[in-house]
């Protein structure tokens, strides 16, 4: 195994497949009762630094045995990798989960560090957090491409952000650090 990440409703699990005879894959399953999961969709020829997912919010009341929900999007699957050179050096893609197994890209962030963490923030796909190598911690709000900022000690250790988003919280070296988060950026 590699990389792990569980939604917030604790429904949907991304796990890294390392190797064997379908290479570097990232699986997506889906709780479907207490300690019973069903693999939903395979993302292959993926070797992401980090990962995230999430429930979507609009279909929160998707029924455990999927009746009737073919074709619809149930969860957003977020994917640090690095970037090719001469592009930047790494690029988030978030990725729409289908019932019916289907993934299609969503939306696309792009950062000029290593990406260390992921995490969507509670109970929200709009909002991804990333913590970055050299102690940038960016909000970006998916649907309008906005990012909120901020700079913290390198190297980032992790990162959290409230659901509200008023405060987060970085972990660097021997400390950590609560604050507000930078503002939106202006276009």
């Amino acid at each position: 195994g590699g990389l792990i990440a569980i939604s917030s409703d604790g429904r949907w699990i991304a796990l890294e497949s390392l190797g064997g005879s379908a290479g570097h894959q990232v699986e997506i399953w889906m709780s479907t009762s207490y300690r019973q999961c069903e693999q939903l969709a395979t993302v292959s020829n993926r070797r992401p630094t980090s990962l995230a997912i999430m429930q979507d919010a609009d279909h929160a009341s998707w029924p455990a045995d999927g009746a009737g929900a073919e074709g619809r999007r149930v969860a957003w699957l977020a994917l640090a990798s690095e970037g090719a050179a001469p592009g930047p050096t790494c690029l988030i893609e978030v990725l729409a989960v289908h019932a019916d197994g289907s993934t299609a890209s969503a939306y696309n962030v792009v950062a000029e560090s290593p990406c260390q963490l992921l995490s969507f923030v509670q109970a929200s796909a709009d909002v991804l957090l990333s913590g970055h190598a050299d102690g940038v911690t960016a909000l970006a709000h998916l649907p309008s491409g906005r990012l909120r900022v901020s700079h913290n000690d390198a190297p980032l250790r992790s990162a959290s952000v409230s659901a509200d988003q008023a405060l987060m919280v970085a972990c660097a070296a021997e400390c950590f650090r609560v604050y507000r988060p930078a503002a939106l950026a202006s276009d």
